[in-house]
């Protein structure tokens, strides 16, 4: 009997140990596709690129003319970093957008404070080998989802509408 009882226990102590090790196996499987899938999406995401139905000085020209229309934006040509040629010979422009107001509520909170990194908010409209014109930016909603409290609010429902705005005049 004895016998019978360490064999059926042994039994049962070998279904359990499969059981969690098939529950961590696949909670390791989850969290990897998780990771994998969230990667490919922020690359998508994050630094969305849209075609400009002008050229590109048009483009430019309508950035700074509706920057400058939208109540409390600055708009201004970065000259922090001179960009190098391109091999190809397009054209790069790297605009930064300022709003005092917005800047203001990031930076009087000591948790959102960390989010000056991304002050002025930076638009490049840039021309692609074929003579095409597109404009990117980081995304203020994703940016607002991932950084959450008071940056995140700030950035989903103020800044994201109004750089949606400014590039309504460049689409097709």
């Amino acid at each position: 009997m004895d016998n019978d009882t360490g064999t059926h226990g042994e039994v049962k102590g070998e279904k359990r140990r499969m059981s969690w090790g098939s529950f961590i196996a696949g909670l390791l499987w989850g969290i990897t596709l998780a990771f994998v899938f969230g990667v490919i999406y922020l690359r998508h995401s994050i630094i969305p690129e849209y075609r400009s139905s002008l050229g590109f000085d048009d483009t430019v020209s309508a950035i700074m003319q509706s920057a400058d229309r939208l109540p409390g934006w600055t708009p201004k040509f970065s000259s922090s970093c001179p960009l190098p040629k391109t091999k190809d010979g397009t054209r790069v422009a790297v605009i930064q957008l300022c709003n005092p107001k917005h800047a203001a509520e990031l930076l009087d909170n000591d948790h959102s404070r960390k989010a000056a990194a991304v002050i002025p908010c930076t638009f490049a409209v840039y021309e692609k080998s074929d003579g095409t014109t597109y404009v990117s930016m980081l995304d203020a909603s994703s940016l607002g989802t991932i950084l959450g409290g008071r940056a995140g609010g700030i950035f989903s429902t103020k800044i994201a509408p109004e750089h949606q705005s400014l590039l309504k005049a460049l689409m097709p």
